[in-house]
């Protein structure tokens, strides 16, 4: 299953009023929404593995490569990035140094307050300021970062 169809499902009522960070640490393994897909595969070579879903909230069809069991990176028909998610300690953090598997109040530290209004007591998200469609969503569990994406949660 393309792992943006399950985002967008998940962030259909995202708050426009989020927690804003700067746009230059809006990303994951140095990889911004909108870089293309030949830059991604310059800084990481070729995916494991690679699928492709049609997402109709976007009417259009998402490509997910996969690097191992832990690292997908979504493009958009335009062969952008749309999403990428993280879901282990594999060296993948922001440019803040946050990445899965550190302790959940570096987010507060790092980032600041998030909003009160997130879709569960186990998300924290982070908008790009002036682009709040664009942003980092942290999921945790007992205390511990499991999952990052960042993406354009339309």
């Amino acid at each position: 299953v393309c792992f943006l169809s399950v985002m967008f499902y998940s962030f259909s009522a995202m708050p426009s009023c989020s927690a804003q960070i700067a746009s230059e640490r809006v990303a994951l393994g140095g990889i911004q929404v909108g870089a293309t897909i030949d830059y991604v595969k310059s800084i990481y070579g070729e995916p494991s593995r690679i699928e492709s879903a049609y997402v109709g909230m976007l009417d259009e069809t998402i490509t997910t490569h996969h690097y191992g069991e832990t690292l997908s990176i979504a493009y958009d028909e335009q062969r952008r990035v749309h999403g990428i998610r993280s879901t282990g300690n594999n060296g993948f953090a922001t440019p803040d140094g946050v990445s899965v598997g550190m302790d959940v109040s570096v987010l507060q530290k790092v980032y600041g307050k998030s909003d009160d209004v997130v879709p569960s007591k186990t998300t924290r998200y982070y908008a790009m300021k002036g682009v709040p469609y664009i942003g980092i969503r942290f999921d945790f569990n007992a205390g511990k970062i499991t999952q990052i994406w960042v993406a354009a949660f339309e």
